[in-house]
Formats: C-alpha cells, sequence, structure tokens
C-alpha cells in the first residue's frame, strides 16, 4: 500500500499521506502500481464525464473541461514533460545539448506549439468519439498511457546517468511489468 500511495502522490495531485523524506527504493517499488494509478484517475475522469454529460450534454464545453481534468488532477507533470520533450527534440542539437534543454524548467516556443497542436488533436478524437465509448475511453486510457510509461522504464535505457527517472529505472525489471500488467 505504501508504494501505491508513492505512486499516487509522485503521479498526481492526490494526497493521502504526508510524506516528507522518500528513499529512491520507495521511488522504484511504485513503478509497478503506476497502472492501478492510473486507474484512480480513470475513475476520475469516469465519473467526471458522468456528471458534465448530465448536465451540459455531450458538448464542446464537456469535452474542453475533460481535457482539463488530468492537467488539474496531475499537475501539469505530462504536460511539461511532453513539452520539455518537444523543446529538446526539435531544437536541432546534438543529444547532449538536447537532454540539457529538456532538463531546464522553462518552456520553450517548441514545447508550447506542440501542447497546444496536442490538446487541438486530443479535442477533436474526444468530440468526435462515438457517446457510447466516450465514457469507457476515459476510464480506460490513463491505464493505458501508465502501464506504457512502466514498459518504457523497464524495456528501454535511461537517457542521463542520473535524475528521478533513473530512480525508476534503476529499480524496474521483468518482474516489474509482470505486476504491472
Amino acid at each position: 500500500m505504501h508504494s501505491f500511495l508513492i505512486g499516487l502522490q509522485f503521479l498526481t495531485r492526490i494526497r493521502f499521506v504526508r510524506q516528507t523524506a522518500w528513499t529512491a527504493e520507495d521511488f522504484g517499488r511504485s513503478t509497478r502500481f503506476f497502472p492501478l494509478v492510473g486507474l484512480v484517475l480513470g475513475l476520475c475522469y469516469m465519473l467526471a464525464a458522468w456528471v458534465l454529460i448530465y448536465f451540459l450534454g455531450m458538448r464542446s464545453l464537456t469535452c474542453v473541461l475533460i481535457l482539463i481534468l488530468p492537467i488539474l488532477l496531475t499537475g501539469g507533470i505530462h504536460a511539461d514533460g511532453f513539452m520539455d520533450t518537444a523543446d529538446g527534440i526539435f531544437s536541432g542539437r546534438e543529444r547532449a545539448r538536447q537532454l540539457e534543454i529538456m532538463k531546464d524548467s522553462r518552456a520553450g516556443a517548441f514545447g508550447v506549439v506542440s501542447f497546444v497542436m496536442l490538446m487541438f488533436v486530443q479535442f477533436a478524437l474526444i468530440s468526435d468519439m462515438h457517446p457510447l465509448l466516450f465514457v469507457p475511453a476515459l476510464f480506460v486510457m490513463p491505464i493505458i498511457g501508465r502501464l506504457a510509461m512502466v514498459l518504457a522504464i523497464a524495456l528501454f535505457p535511461y537517457a542521463r546517468p542520473e535524475g528521478v527517472g533513473k530512480t525508476f529505472a534503476d529499480m524496474a525489471d521483468r518482474r516489474t511489468v509482470l505486476i504491472a500488467a
């Protein structure tokens, strides 16, 4: 339960315990619970969708609010990571400089433009979705997304010699993938 709560608190703004000190092992063990964190997020999105559809109907405003919800619940951690990645990749620099750019806390033009385009694409996808698939998709998508994180952490080498991601990568193995799946 402790590892799940660490994963929940790392990947979301949801707080159950006041944790002041986490060890590398705590972080690493939480990786296997990322899909379960996705399940919690999926339940939140599903509940929000039902409420919004009941009061607003299946309209553009419902879709926009559903797109805002993950940013609010996760503190924008994935949006920030996406923008950092876009800034680095589209910089046209060598690998070492790309990694420096990705680590920079400021959002660059490539990151912001890429994020806006991502939001447009997501809006188009969910607003065109069949109403009967809308709510189940909102439930399943964060689970699949967090499972993809576990697979990427466990199966691909970490790009830097140190960092938070390195902590996850060092603790993740095939057993982690099996537990997560």
